[in-house]
């Protein structure tokens, strides 16, 4: 804001230079000479001036710098500023200065001439830092990251193209890397190349957008394993709500992850021979049906059920019958696909869940009947072990009792034809 009318603000290059510095966060200033009636009156101050001397452009008219002077105001650093513009020679010092209510702050301030065309001082330009905003930013700054370092999660710092430019001591720990090692270089040395590439897109997506993104990372350890971090990684925006860098904090959960996935293990798994059980299987069977009804997509159900496996057990015991179990499951294992997938439902029966029409599924029963036939039994090298399978596809309106329904009674139809049979479900 102009102060005081002067010959100075008549050159339309001048005003429009000062426009710029109107709203700057730095505080500028523009005063006179020495021979004007108050020396070195004000002419020009803008909106950071004012609030930080509380000074409006009324009150500073007729008035100089000297007004902010008080008793701790250095003699020394004017007595420098003086001998500075009296040899047209830029002047950079520090000193405390006095706002209106009477409250110091300290100012670190440079003054330079401004000259004509004939090289004359026609006034001088000062550009001002309050020196209390920097140190408290540097001190909050400090504080900040003494924080983060101190905290027992791990936290990085990255630009945005995911160059590395800060890791705290907990970050250390986690990786195994010291900050020397991995400080500008790119996060993508911890990948551990067994997340799919689409967890990465939906991150950068989630990123790009100012958005927070919340993820279990499976990432790699200086030593070489392999372990689970679970991170947020948030922007960090300027003023603009522009992206400046991206702040992930994170913490190791391998341990709760490995929990988790056991009792999920346990859960789904049958104990003996570590194939899925009934509970998982009737979690597939809603899935896969409902997949049926909206794509059409065919499946078809095998049920085998071990041929008097009851006298088998009651003759030679349970510890001898839930060997000659784990035998059969490995059969089912070496026979099938990997995406065949195959449960203990119970007792001595067993299902797959095979996405093929009923054609080619009796065929893949069958050569499950005749290598369970072939079974060498370890602790029963005499006995010939059979099967029964019966066998079921899915029809329009089936549920998963139906389904399976059919595929029982096409197990009793092999039964009563003498076992060691596949019928299919009509």
């Amino acid at each position: 804001m102009i102060v005081a009318d002067h010959p100075l603000f008549e050159h339309p290059s001048i005003r429009s230079f000062l426009q710029a510095f109107e709203y700057s966060m730095m505080t500028f200033v523009v005063t006179g000479t020495e021979d004007e009636p108050v020396p070195y009156p004000f002419l020009y101050v803008n909106q950071r001036f004012k609030e930080q001397t509380g000074y409006s452009e009324a009150e500073l008219k007729g008035q100089s710098p000297k007004l902010l002077q008080g008793p701790k105001t250095s003699p020394e650093v004017l007595a420098e500023l003086d001998q500075k513009v009296r040899r047209q020679e830029t002047f950079i010092g520090q000193t405390i200065n006095y706002r209106k209510d009477g409250s110091e702050y300290i100012v670190r301030w440079s003054i330079n001439p401004i000259l004509d065309d004939q090289q004359a001082v026609v006034g001088y330009i000062s550009c001002q830092m309050e020196v209390n905003e920097r140190l408290e930013d540097q001190e909050q700054a400090f504080f900040l990251a003494e924080a983060i370092n101190q905290t027992a999660d791990a936290a990085l710092i990255t630009d945005l193209k995911g160059q590395i430019m800060y890791a705290n001591h907990a970050f250390t720990r986690l990786t195994g890397y010291s900050l020397d090692e991995i400080k500008g270089r790119n996060t993508r040395m911890f990948k551990s190349g067994k997340m799919p590439e689409s967890f990465y897109r939906d991150m950068w997506e989630a990123l790009l957008k100012n958005q927070s993104f919340k993820g279990i990372f499976l990432n790699r350890h200086k030593d070489g394993h392999a372990f689970f971090e679970q991170k947020t990684i948030t922007p960090i925006v300027d003023e603009y709500n522009h992206p400046m860098y991206f702040l992930a904090i994170s913490k190791d959960s391998s341990e709760v992850i490995e929990k988790t996935h056991h009792l999920e293990y346990k859960a789904y798994h049958d104990a003996l021979t570590g194939l899925f059980n009934r509970s998982k299987f009737d979690e597939l069977m809603v899935a896969k049906l409902r997949h049926f009804e909206d794509e059409g997509h065919q499946f078809s159900l095998i049920l085998g059920d071990l041929d008097d496996f009851k006298v088998l057990n009651d003759s030679y015991g349970h510890d001898v019958g839930d060997e000659v179990l784990k035998q059969v499951a490995e059969v089912f294992r070496r026979s099938l696909r990997k995406d065949d997938v195959v449960i203990r439902w119970g007792g001595e029966e067993f299902c797959v869940l095979i996405d093929s029409d009923l054609s080619s599924t009796e065929f893949v029963a069958q050569l499950l009947k005749d290598r369970i036939a072939e079974l060498k039994l370890d602790a029963l090298p005499d006995i010939n072990l059979t099967m029964s399978f019966g066998v079921a596809q899915t029809q329009v309106g089936d549920d998963p009792e139906s389904l399976f329904k059919r595929a029982d009674q096409a197990v009793y139809a092999a039964k009563q034809a003498g076992k060691n049979q596949v019928k299919a479900s009509s």
